[in-house]
C-alpha cells in the first residue's frame, strides 16, 4: 500500500517533499513493514513542468504511483516599500525614481524587491507647471504620488506637495474568471 506524501501541490521549480509518504511492504511470511519513502525510489518528478504529473515509487521490483501537481510561479501580493525622494522638477526634467523600491511575495512563499524603471511609469509631464499624479505599473502593483514641476526652484513652500502616496493598489488574478483588487494603502488630499 502508500501513504502518500503530505505535500502534493507544487509551484514551479519548488524540491520534491516526501515528508510523510511511506509506502507498506508485505513479505512471504506475512509480515508487513511501513518504508518512508526516499527520493532513490522516486521517478517522474520534473518541477519545471507545470501541471498534473504521475510520480512512481519503485521498491523490491515494484513500483506504485500517484499523482502530484505543479503550478506557475506567480505574484500573490506586491507593496511600495518606498517611494522617489525628488518630488519637485524644473521645466523638462527627466523623472528620477532613485529611492524608488517595490517588494514582491510569489505563491511559493518567496520575496523579490525590484527598482522600478521608466517604463513602468505613466503620468509625469514636465513639458507644463504644475501638479502631476505618477503612476507605477508593475505586475499588478500600481502606486500613485505627486511630484511638482515649475520653471525654478524659488516656488513658495506652500506649493511643495506631501511626499506621502497617493493611493497604492494591488490587484491580482485567483481565477481565470475573477480579479480581486484591495487598496493597502490610500491617502487622499
Amino acid at each position: 500500500g502508500l501513504t502518500r506524501p503530505t505535500k502534493t501541490e507544487y509551484v514551479e521549480g519548488q524540491d520534491l517533499d516526501l515528508t510523510g509518504g511511506k509506502i507498506t511492504v508485505r513479505y512471504d511470511n506475512g509480515t508487513t513493514e511501513e518504508i518512508d519513502i526516499t527520493p532513490d525510489m522516486v521517478t517522474g518528478f520534473d518541477n519545471t513542468t507545470t501541471g498534473t504529473q504521475t510520480i512512481t515509487i519503485t521498491y523490491g521490483g515494484y513500483t506504485i504511483t500517484f499523482t502530484i501537481t505543479i503550478v506557475q510561479r506567480a505574484v500573490v501580493d506586491g507593496t511600495m516599500i518606498s517611494f522617489p525622494t525628488k518630488r519637485n522638477y524644473l521645466l523638462g526634467e527627466t523623472l528620477d525614481l532613485s529611492g524608488a523600491l517595490m517588494e514582491f511575495t510569489y505563491n511559493d512563499g518567496s520575496t523579490e524587491q525590484k527598482v522600478p524603471t521608466i517604463d513602468m511609469t505613466s503620468g509625469f509631464d514636465s513639458t507644463t507647471i504644475g501638479e502631476k499624479d505618477v503612476v507605477i505599473d508593475h505586475l499588478g502593483l500600481t502606486a500613485t504620488f505627486n511630484v511638482y514641476v515649475d520653471s525654478e526652484f524659488g516656488i513658495d513652500k506652500e506649493t511643495i506637495i506631501n511626499l506621502e502616496p497617493k493611493s497604492i493598489l494591488f490587484a491580482t488574478e485567483f481565477s481565470p474568471f475573477s480579479l480581486s483588487a484591495f487598496i493597502k494603502q490610500v491617502h487622499d488630499w
